[in-house]
């Protein structure tokens, strides 16, 4: 007769071995992580309920590059607009300057050479600002900037053109009268258009 030996007690240790050592791997793979999820055997519910959070975390901070974006977008567009307002106000300062009783046609001349360089000069820069190869101030930029975790959270940012396609025209009209100083009191209109 052929007798089996086992030694179950060798088998008992060999099995309570393995269990403490997937037991410790657990334990170093949580430590490791500084999770106390990581993988659905942990706790399956606790690990769906994770990972949403990444997820919209993940969402949320491409939100904020994002908005980043957009802010960037209009904080060029808006030193476009400032170097456009200076243009205006020293075409305006240019009208009234021209219409000084005192100015030569030659002086006059000379204003609306400034003006028409000025003139040139806002039409450049409305056309040409732009922000990573997109036009900003031409009317053409128009977009969405994802700024939540859901589509629903977003901007819209729409810059329309700052350009009439009519050409500029200067036009300054000043009417008024002046108090007796060394002559009586007149009045005193004038128009100066370029």
């Amino acid at each position: 007769m052929v007798k089996i030996a086992t030694n179950s007690m060798g088998l008992k240790a060999t099995k309570t071995l393995q269990k403490t050592s997937a037991e410790n791997r657990s334990s170093l793979t949580k430590i490791a992580s500084g999770r106390r999820v990581n993988s659905a055997a942990d706790d399956a519910a606790g690990l769906a309920i994770s990972r949403k959070i990444q997820a919209t975390t993940k969402s949320l901070n491409a939100g904020l590059r994002n908005t980043a974006s957009a802010i960037s977008a209009l904080d060029a567009s808006l030193s476009g607009i400032s170097e456009l307002q200076q243009i205006i106000f020293r075409l305006k300062e240019l009208s009234v300057q021209a219409s000084n009783g005192i100015y030569t046609d030659r002086n006059r001349l000379l204003l609306d050479q400034e003006a028409k360089e000025l003139i040139n000069e806002y039409v450049r820069i409305a056309e040409f600002t732009k922000l990573n190869d997109k036009f900003l101030l031409d009317g053409s930029f128009n977009s969405d900037f994802m700024v939540g975790s859901s589509i629903n959270e977003s901007i819209d940012v729409e810059i329309t053109g700052l350009l009439n396609k009519n050409p500029i025209s200067l036009q300054n009209t000043a009417t008024g009268s002046s108090e007796k100083i060394l002559r009586s009191a007149s009045s005193s209109s004038g128009t100066s258009a370029s």
